[in-house]
């Protein structure tokens, strides 16, 4: 409770000299108090009686400047933690895990089940990028608050007032919101890197991932660049295998005419074309286990004939948060079977025509 005397200065005073008000009454007189007015603080909220040898006299003007000072220190104080919020929520939004992965492998709650084409049921931590952002915030938090209460303890000066707890509080938010990491939770996403120096050596690029810094960028232009030319390479070698194969078998088993440019046009194509959906199946399974997305077979099949084709349009892609090892096997060998097929039915093809031309 707040006791207002209306005079300016005296010795003695009576309840009639004194005014009580409610809190938003106060607010409202307070702006229009004089500095030279006299405030009484009565300490015994629940007494009926006044008593002024129990209200410490305090002089408006030290007063005034006394809220004044504390305002500007808890509204700095209201900002840093408003800017630790804004902070931290901005860096949930930004948070992703393409190069870094952040699973609570000790949870055994949170771990998932997946059945791996080719390789059989496989248990993992969940990888999902909520889960990840989850155990990054849990850790963030726990850094921010040991660092803030270090920081507090060792700044705090002894017998503190309250504007010096404000001041070493707002202080300590501050800079704990600075320095905090979630990083302790994380470790190198490998699986995550080496699929995107795949999708840049296949140049199939779908643009989910790209380095940042010149170093990074600079590993992309010199080892990718050699990676390209060398895949290149590999892939028309195979294709030309892979066709002057079928045509040898095909004479061999006295099937000439399934070697002639039209039949093996037709051969290759069909064996493309069909794994196309066996790439777009997988896929589907792949997308509804790790992610709990359920993804139509048109939407895999598109994203096999971008990614065979190295077209990589970006619009469907597999996350690198949640590939494992085997992801790695299983893709790789699926999208290299498919440049193969394509390129021996872009080289049939080809044939086809020139035959067709003489």
């Amino acid at each position: 409770k707040l006791y207002v005397r209306n005079q300016t200065s005296a010795e003695t005073y009576t309840s009639a000299d004194i005014y009580q008000y409610d809190p938003d009454e106060f607010f409202e007189a307070a702006m229009q108090w004089e500095p030279e007015l006299v405030f009484l603080l009565n300490q015994k909220l629940n007494s009926d009686v006044w008593n002024s040898s129990e209200c410490p006299v305090v002089n408006a003007t030290d007063m005034f400047d006394f809220l004044g000072e504390c305002g500007q220190i808890f509204q700095s104080y209201i900002s840093d933690i408003q800017l630790a919020s804004e902070t931290f929520i901005l860096q949930q939004g930004e948070l992703t895990f393409d190069w870094d992965r952040c699973a609570n492998s000790s949870d055994a709650d949170d771990r998932i089940t997946v059945d791996l084409p080719w390789v059989g049921k496989r248990t993992y931590e969940s990888l999902h990028p909520e889960a990840q952002k989850r155990y990054y915030t849990n850790v963030w938090m726990e850094d921010m608050e040991s660092i803030f209460e270090k920081l507090y303890n060792d700044t705090l000066p002894p017998n503190a007032t309250l504007m010096e707890e404000l001041r070493t509080t707002s202080t300590a938010i501050k800079q704990a919101t600075e320095s905090a990491t979630g990083k302790d939770a994380c470790e190198p996403n490998i699986v995550g890197t080496a699929w995107f120096f795949f999708t840049v050596m296949t140049t199939i690029g779908y643009g989910n991932q790209a380095p940042e810094t010149s170093g990074g960028q600079a590993m992309v232009y010199t080892l990718g660049f050699l990676s390209i030319i060398m895949f290149a390479a590999t892939a028309a070698s195979a294709g030309y295998i892979m066709t002057s194969l079928f045509d040898d078998i095909m004479k061999k088993a006295k099937l000439g005419i399934l070697s002639s440019p039209i039949a093996a046009t037709v051969f290759w194509g069909f064996l493309y074309y069909s794994w196309l959906v066996l790439i777009g199946s997988v896929t589907d399974d792949w997308k509804r286990s790790r992610l709990g997305e359920d993804y139509s077979l048109s939407e895999g099949y598109w994203f096999a004939y971008i990614s065979t084709t190295t077209v990589g349009l970006g619009d469907i892609y597999l996350e690198p948060e949640v590939l494992v090892s085997q992801d790695l096997m299983v893709f790789g060998l699926l999208f290299l079977i498919g440049f193969i097929f394509l390129a021996s039915f872009l080289g049939s093809l080809g044939s086809f025509f020139q035959r067709s031309r003489k």
